[in-house]
Order: structure tokens, then sequence, then C-alpha cells
């Protein structure tokens, strides 16, 4: 049967209580060896001593505004409740033996483990639930110190910056990210970590990497590091992610960081030879070399002028548009062939130009080829006929004639004098 008695500012109560007790002012309240609890208790100030001794029993303690003290000793396993936990509220704990004992708090749960005589012992107290966006934390992690304290805290967030950084010529350079946590926590928070290709590509561009960080209590930032390849191929700026996930007592408010890595390769350059053939050959061929790396196709437009040589008469006018394919040689070459007209003409060499323009992907340091035509025809020759006989006072007609054709007008000069001159 249940019974009522006086319960002392400091003591210990023996039997079995059923009404609920209610401890007040700055003394202990032990409920030990051979009691039951199996009522409710009032925390108002004060310490209460849970379990100490006791094989088996449980209850509910209601908790008010403020600061208490709850001392959990163990012997065997035992389980409490306690109600009325909110903000502002803060629970010093306490242990029969404060130097073997850890608290730990695990959602709503509080655990003390502490070194018995005849062993580890255990007790648990559940606490009501945490308000939203709030959980339950303790002042030192779990460590067995004097003054361990249970409090409420507002969750806090996990985020990531971004890192832009040049790749370097060789070797790695190093992209470190730093995690942050938006506030020190009172209780042990992680986040899982894994890297993700952008336009980057793992294993080619950098090496990929993933874990779990770990921040211990009042920890508030923490660092990643990605390992970014150097090289000296020209290419566009790259980027590669860092993912966070799997928070643990703690949210995630930016999932994402982006590692940019910029190029610092010049881009290729592009360049065109002269060219010098006869006309007889048919063809004149242009030779355009790139050279630089690139992992970025490259584009150039071409076009024939005139010169001294004119198109439809001496060679063919065109025009079009070059592309070079990425690639890791440090050269490449491509060619552009003019058709060439062998007319017959005697003209002497003659000239016209291949001009590159509009290059994509690549500078262009040498933008004119030069083509020269070399004539084959031989030049033509001019002969003089005797002059028929004339009276005296009469004109004499000497006839010259050119044998061969010319592009260009032909002079002679005729000079008269006496037979036998030179």
């Amino acid at each position: 049967m249940a019974r009522s008695g006086y319960v002392p500012p400091t003591g210990t109560y023996l039997g079995t209580e059923s009404w609920g007790l209610t401890v007040s002012g700055a003394g202990t309240l032990t409920l030990s060896a051979a009691n039951t609890y199996t009522g409710g208790t009032q925390l108002n100030a004060g310490t209460l001593e849970l379990g100490q001794i006791i094989s088996a029993g449980s209850g509910t303690i209601a908790f008010t505004t403020g600061a208490q003290t709850l001392r959990l000793d163990t012997n065997g396993t035992l389980g409490n409740t306690l109600t009325g936990f909110g903000l502002g509220d803060a629970l010093d704990l306490r242990t029969i033996n404060p130097t073997g004992a850890t608290f730990t708090m695990t959602g709503t749960t509080l655990t003390v483990t502490e070194a018995a005589i005849a062993g580890t012992d255990t007790n648990t107290v559940t606490i009501n639930a945490a308000p939203a966006g709030y959980q339950y934390a303790l002042s030192s992690d779990g460590q067995a110190i004097a003054g361990t304290q249970v409090r409420l805290e507002q969750i806090p967030a996990f985020s990531i910056n971004d890192v832009t950084a040049a790749e370097g010529n060789a070797g790695t350079t190093a992209y470190t990210f730093t995690v942050s946590l938006s506030a020190a926590s009172g209780t042990t928070t992680t986040v899982n970590y894994a890297t993700s290709d952008g336009t980057a590509l793992a294993g080619s561009d950098y090496t990929a990497t993933s874990g779990t960080l770990t921040f211990a209590p009042g920890t508030t930032s923490r660092t990643i590091t990605v390992l970014a390849n150097g090289d000296t191929v020209f290419e566009p700026n790259e980027s590669f992610l860092v993912n966070l996930s799997g928070a643990t007592n703690a949210t995630i408010t930016d999932t994402q960081g982006v590692g940019t890595i910029t190029n610092d390769d010049p881009a290729p350059t592009i360049a065109i030879s002269d060219v010098t053939v006869s006309e007889a050959a048919g063809t004149a061929t242009f030779t355009i070399t790139r050279t630089g790396a690139t992992e970025v196709p490259i584009t150039v437009n071409y076009a024939t002028a005139d010169g001294t040589a004119i198109a439809g008469s001496d060679y063919t006018a065109t025009s079009g548009t070059l592309t070079f394919a990425p690639s890791q040689a440090a050269t490449v070459t491509q060619t552009v062939t003019v058709a060439i007209t062998n007319d017959g003409v005697f003209e002497g060499s003659e000239q016209f130009a291949l001009n590159f323009s509009n290059a994509t992907g690549a500078t262009i340091t040498d933008a004119q080829g030069i083509g020269t035509i070399t004539d084959n025809d031989p030049a033509p020759v001019f002969s003089i006929a005797n002059a028929p006989t004339v009276t005296e006072g009469g004109q004499l007609v000497y006839t010259v004639t050119r044998t061969g054709d010319a592009q260009a007008a032909q002079a002679v000069t005729v000079i008269t004098g006496a037979a036998g001159d030179t």
C-alpha cells in the first residue's frame, strides 16, 4: 500500500512511493536500497540521486525552469523519464564515481556509464522531445568531469565554400575547401563528403576523394583538400564538385562546393608558310602549322587574294575554314591547295596571297602566305626581214616579227645604219 511521509531536504527515503516526491531547496534526496521507484518526482532545486545501489526501478521526473542537479548513480540498468525541460533550462549531472563515469546524449536519451565494483553499469533518462530546430547537447561531450551539463542548443548547419585556383604546369595543386558549422555545438557532429565530376574529370584533371568529417564539440570548421593535376595543355576553365550529405546532429544549408580549375597555359598559335611553284606544277600547296597542345577545337578562315597573279587567269580562287581537333601533340599541320593555270603565255613570276582570319581557340602569328608562280614559258623572239629595193627618194619598209605570246606589251628598238654596221 502506498504511503507518504516527511521528506527532509537531505536524507534517504526507503520503501515504496507512489504519491510523488518534491525536492526543494539545496538538499539531496536519495532513492536507494530497497526502494522501488514508481511515482513522480518534481525537481525544483537541490540534487536528486537516482539508482544508487538500486537493482531496478523507474519513474518520471518533472523538471521546472532553471538549473537543477541530477545525480545518476548506477547498479544495474535503470530507466527514468524527465519532463518539462525547455529552452533556457540546464541540467547539471553528477555520479557517485565522477572519475570513472561517462555521459552520452543520443537524441533525447541521456546515458551514464560508470565503473562499478562488479563491472560497468549504466543508467538512462529519456528527456521530453526538443523544440523544433533544437537538439539536446552535453557541455563536455560526455566527459566525466564535474559540471557536465545537458542543455538545448539550436541545431547547427553545415556549409561549404567554393575554391578557384590555377592548375599549374606540373605536379598537383591543392584546392582546400572549408566546411563550416554555423555555431559551435555541444555534441559531436559529422558530415559525409565526396567529389563528383563537372567539366573536370576525375583521374585526368583531379583526384577523386571522399570521407567523413567529424566535428568535436566546440569545433566550427574543418577542411577538405582535393588535388588537381597540372599540365601545359591549353583548355577552358573546368570545374569539379565537393558534395556534402548525411549530416548527424546538424543540418546542411549549402550542400555543394565548386572547385574551378583555371587554365594558365597560353593558347596555341597558327602560322602559314609561303610557297613557290612553277605554273606547270598545276597546284600550289600551303602548309598551316598549329603549335601547342590543346583540348579546345581550333577553327580559322582562309581566302585567296590577287597580287600580280589574277584569279581566273593565273590561279583558281579558293576560300573555306580549317578545323584542328583537340590534340596533345606539340605541333599539327594541315594544308590548303590552290589550283594554278598553265597558260603558255610569257609573263614572268607572279604572286597571290592566302590570307587567314577569325581564328577561334588559337592565336594567328602569321596570317598571310605568299604564293609565287614562276613562269615556264620562253620569252618571245623578235626578227626583222630585209626591206625590198626601192628607188632613191622612196621609203624602205622593214617588217619586225615577234614569235611567242606575252602577257605584257613588248618593246623593240630599231636602229638604222650603213650596210654591214652592227
